[in-house]
Order: C-alpha cells, then structure tokens, then sequence
C-alpha cells in the first residue's frame, strides 16, 4: 500500500492504446447512459427529458474529467489504478439510483443523499488524483487548483470539448429515445396515429443537437467546416413541425432521408474537391 502511496504517474505515451482497465470505465458510463435512456423511455415527458439531461451531464462530466486525465498519465498505474474504481463505484451508484432519486413521496430521501454523496465522491477523488498527477508539473497544478476552486471545470480544453462532446451524447440519447418510442406505437398497432410532441422532439431536436455538436467539434478541431455542416441544425429543426403531425414512421423516414441526403451531398462535395486537387501540389 505505500508502495502504491509513494510511486509516481507515468505519463502517457503518444502511442498509447485503450487498456482493459480504461475500457471498463467506459462501460460503467454506458450502463449509466441506458439507465438514462431507459427513465426517459418510461415517462416520457417534458420535465422527464428534462431531468434526463441533467443527470446525463452529471454523468458525462464524471467521466470526461478521467478521460481527460487519462491523456496526461496512465490510469492503470500507481495511486490512480486505486482511486479510479472508487470513482467507478460512484458512478454506478449513480446510475442505480437514478430513477428513485427523482420520486417524490416518502422513502425518497435516501435514494437522494446516495446519488448526492456519490457525486461528492466522484468529485472528491477526482481532485485527489489530479493533484497527485500534477505535483511535478506547476502549470498542470495551477490548473488543478482552478479546477478545485470553481468545482465544476476542471481546465479551459474541457470547457471547448463540451461545447461539442455533450451536444454529440445528448443528441444521440434523444434520438434513441424517439426510435423506441416509434417502434413501442408500432407494437402497439399504433401507426397511424401522429407523433406525440416528446418523441417528434426527441427525434428531430436529439438530430439538431447532434449535427451542431458535429459542426462545433470540427470547427474546434480541424477547423475546416462546410456550410451545409453548419446549415444543416437548423434544417432538422425546421422539419420538426413536420415530422409531429406525421405517424410515427413516416416521421422515422423523413428523418432518415434527411440524413441520408446529407450525408450524400457531403460524400460528393468531398469527392469533387479532392478530385480538383492538382497532383503536383499535393
């Protein structure tokens, strides 16, 4: 145990590949993210998309921080190989108690203070551990002690990745939630029946969300943007009106040919620009 106590953080090489370990938080963060899906899918309302979203931040900023440090140390390694489970642990309690956090009523208040004192632990640890990997880096170390002092950032790179990475999660959810709801009325012998408001949203507003996280993130990283990328937000919201008196699956198609023309209109637009490239320069 002191061994552990007083090794130091090996840093990440640039070659660096997932382990075993790395990917296991990883799937503890999808088994959070279908505990979401699965609360929102249950009660599908305004206030329910509502309260999905916040836990689901909750829930990516957890592991957006450990993913973050994971780029400057190896996680698998010292101190951190014992603290990362703890988080892990945190995270999955979190997820469990999602849905009776959220319950009104007696016998709710311990769901309640679980997933709170969970959060502090995942909180807590993280701070611990940033510490302990940045003792011998003083620029990393200012940032740590930023990041202990506003709480809820822990550098400015992770400020710039969620205006684009929370966009991407989000979006994908929702529109996950607008499937299942479309195929629940198919099995329900219920497809001529127009699409309700919430699925119409989760659909058309989870694809919205999604393309301008997609737009942000290239603008951000390889900072070349088409405009369609840039138009194309604002045409999947303006066909959610459409899509909400549609039946659920033609509100599906719609939403699939959309996307389907989008993606063909950017294949080509590549093509041709790569085609009128002259060979000497490249």
């Amino acid at each position: 145990m002191w061994r552990i106590v007083r090794s130091r953080p090996v840093a990440t090489a640039e070659t660096h590949r997932p382990t075993l370990f790395e990917v296991f938080f990883d799937l503890v963060l999808v088994f959070g993210l279908i505990r979401v899906t699965t609360f929102m899918s249950e009660r599908p309302t305004s206030v329910t998309l509502v309260q999905g979203l916040l836990v689901l931040m909750l829930l990516w900023n957890s592991w957006l921080v450990y993913a973050w440090l994971g780029n400057y140390v190896r996680l698998d390694v010292g101190l951190i190989r014992a603290g990362v489970p703890v988080a892990m642990a945190a995270v999955f309690l979190i997820a469990l108690v999602l849905r009776e956090a959220w319950e009104t009523g007696r016998g709710t208040r311990t769901p309640r203070l679980i997933l709170v004192l969970a959060y502090v632990v995942v909180r807590s640890t993280q701070f611990a551990l940033f510490y302990w990997a940045s003792v011998d880096d003083p620029r990393r170390l200012r940032t740590v002690r930023l990041y202990a002092l506003t709480t809820a950032l822990s550098s400015i790179p992770l400020v710039l990745g969620a205006v684009a990475h929370l966009p991407l999660l989000a979006g994908t959810i929702y529109v996950a939630l607008g499937v299942e709801e479309v195929i629940a009325d198919l099995a329900h012998g219920k497809s001529q029946h127009t699409l309700h408001w919430i699925p119409a949203v989760a659909l058309f507003g989870g694809t919205t969300l999604y393309l301008a996280g997609r737009a942000t993130f290239l603008a951000l990283s390889v900072r070349c943007v088409r405009p369609e990328q840039f138009l194309a937000p604002a045409v999947a919201l303006l066909l959610l009106p459409v899509g909400r008196y549609l039946p659920g699956l033609a509100a599906l198609s719609l939403l699939t040919a959309f996307l389907a023309v989008l993606l063909s209109y950017e294949a080509w637009t590549r093509g041709r620009s790569g085609a009128s490239v002259d060979p000497a320069e490249s």
